[in-house]
């Protein structure tokens, strides 16, 4: 289905941010897109297909750190958590490590 111009396969669960941004993990994609929740427009993209540090194999879920404002995702299928920085302003985001 499409929403905000990002087409999402299978979209899972969410989390939210208090600047604005929704979190929703796009399992069979292999992706977290994040939204504007104003508008519901795409702010970015985070991951892709892979198991290389920023890319999922079905993130399944996602937590935002109150602290920080970083997007914790779980990625099942490398068995790992990605820690992200998601800029407030532009949307752009960075992986910033992994447990």
């Amino acid at each position: 289905e499409e929403v905000g111009g990002a087409f999402l396969d299978w979209p899972g669960p969410l989390s939210a941010r208090d600047d604005g941004l929704l979190f929703v993990s796009d399992v069979q994609n292999h992706r977290v897109v994040a939204l504007r929740m104003r508008d519901l427009t795409v702010a970015c993209v985070l991951g892709d297909a892979g198991a290389e540090d920023g890319e999922f194999m079905f993130p399944a879920g996602s937590c935002v750190d109150p602290a920080t404002g970083g997007l914790w995702v779980c990625d099942r299928e490398n068995h790992r958590v990605q820690l992200f920085h998601v800029d407030r302003d532009d949307g752009g985001a960075s992986p910033q490590g992994r447990a």
